[in-house]
Order: structure tokens, then sequence, then C-alpha cells
């Protein structure tokens, strides 16, 4: 499992509020369900999530805004402040993962 300071890398409350970005978990609008391996899009441009959620706890095997990839186990019914550009299959045993945008 990775440390506790693989969460700080998603954190969308460390957004640039001088690029007019939202910076809270609040200004959330859209979930869309995770297809594995395949990287985040949105109409808009955007290049990874800002928010994870699963339906079924487990492992997720995600890989971050800044390239690196780690595994941490979520538990069901949670958004987590995630910038995440794909999910992974392998490592990944939760399931009903959606991403936030």
């Amino acid at each position: 499992m990775s440390s506790i300071s693989n969460y700080a890398k998603g954190s969308i409350y460390n957004a640039d509020p001088n690029k007019g970005a939202p910076t809270g978990m609040e200004s959330i609008q859209k979930m869309n369900p995770v297809i594995l391996n395949s990287y985040f899009t949105d109409t808009n441009g955007a290049t990874c999530s800002r928010a994870l959620y699963c339906n079924v706890a487990g492992n997720v095997n995600m890989e971050w805004a800044d390239g690196t990839t780690s595994i941490l186990t979520l538990v069901a019914g949670t958004t987590y402040p995630f910038k995440v550009y794909r999910i992974l299959t392998s490592g990944t045993t939760a399931t009903g993962i959606s991403w936030g945008y």
C-alpha cells in the first residue's frame, strides 16, 4: 500500500486560484464511469479527473497527474479529491469506479 503522502498528489485543494479553476469538491459537476486503462477526458479538454468515487470498496491502481502510479484502498461511497489520468486494470479490485470533473 502507498503511504498517506500519496493522497496529496491528487489533492484538488492545491489548485492555483489564479487560473480561475474551481478549487473545492463542491464544484464537481459530473461523475462518469471509468473505463479501465483509458485516459480521462472531458468535453472541456481537461486531461485528469478532479475526483474519484467507487461503489464497491477495494484496491485501485491509479496513474496520478504527475505520472506516478500507486495502489490505494478506497472505501465504497466516498468521493476522493484525486487528480488522476487513468485507472489501471492490474491491481484494481474496486468496482463501480467513476471520476468527477
